[in-house]
């Protein structure tokens, strides 16, 4: 690790043949000694070649010698056509549901003030067909992660780049691929699913405390969101959308005693750094 340019460095491996990429939160762990351990934590990668990752922070210098575990898993909204097939189980008449073809549509993610955070995920498949055995052979138990909510699991929300200037109230985000069924004569099914042009909006509502941020949507300056969310077992979602614009700022006045919000809908552009509209990182536990 390297202090001159906030870098890990290898001679052994190739960081771009293992995947690192521009726009990556990577998770370092290995890292031992007095101030060195300062290096353990989640980075943001803002350069990448086959042996350096410069990333977003101040790391603390140390020679090789440890065994050092980087590591990083994201999705990005893309070109990529994929589907997946979602079976529900009745245990109590032996019958499965198997939904074919399943593409997601939407997603609506909300997060309100001491509240779980939630996400609806809407999609459009194939066909929906019942049948007495599993396609998988087995089922497999639900996930014991805890929840997220957005009092204790909120590690940071930074609005371009930088913790956001003012106190928020709620935050919501929306992709919409804008998806749409293809029927045809002599099928029962539609052949296929076209797709739309993908639609990210979202908005948050902050307390009136300053005019930083309203002043955004007054020049139309272009700006972006990460804000990362980490459970009681150290597990870590980061959700990023690196270009958006506010499409409106209001202040309404609802009575005497009550607080003023604004209220800021925003919208998303291409982002040409990292090749897409949003981006979601999974950190495991160490």
């Amino acid at each position: 690790a390297a202090t001159s340019d906030d870098s890990f460095n290898t001679v052994a491996g190739d960081f771009v043949v293992a995947g690192f990429v521009v726009g990556l939160w990577i998770r370092v762990r290995g890292f031992t000694g007095a101030g060195v351990t300062a290096d353990n934590l989640d980075w943001k990668i803002l350069t990448v070649t086959a042996t350096k990752i410069v990333v977003d922070g101040n790391l603390t210098d140390d020679a090789a010698g440890e065994s050092i575990t980087i590591t990083g898993k994201m999705a990005r909204s893309g070109v990529t056509l994929r589907s997946f097939l979602f079976e529900k189980r009745f245990a109590d008449i032996t019958v499965f549901q198997q939904l074919l073809g399943q593409r997601v549509n939407t997603v609506a993610i909300e997060m309100r003030n001491r509240a779980i955070i939630t996400a609806a995920f809407e999609f459009m498949g194939r066909q929906g067909l019942y049948t007495g055995s599993s396609v998988a052979g087995s089922s497999v138990a639900a996930a014991s992660n805890p929840a997220l909510d957005s009092s204790g699991g909120m590690a940071f929300l930074l609005e371009g780049g930088s913790p956001i200037a003012v106190p928020l109230f709620s935050l919501t985000v929306n992709i919409n691929n804008n998806m749409g069924y293809q029927p045809a004569i002599a099928n029962r099914f539609p052949i296929g699913i076209r797709f739309g042009t993908l639609e990210i909006t979202g908005t948050i509502v902050s307390y009136f405390e300053n005019v930083t941020v309203a002043n955004k949507f007054i020049n139309h300056t272009a700006t972006s969101y990460a804000l990362k969310l980490v459970d009681n077992n150290g597990k870590a979602v980061i959700i990023t959308v690196p270009r958006i614009f506010y499409a409106e700022g209001t202040t309404p006045v609802t009575g005497q005693n009550a607080d003023i919000f604004l209220t800021m809908p925003f919208r998303a552009s291409f982002d040409a750094t990292t090749n897409s509209g949003i981006q979601v990182d999974i950190l495991t536990a160490a």
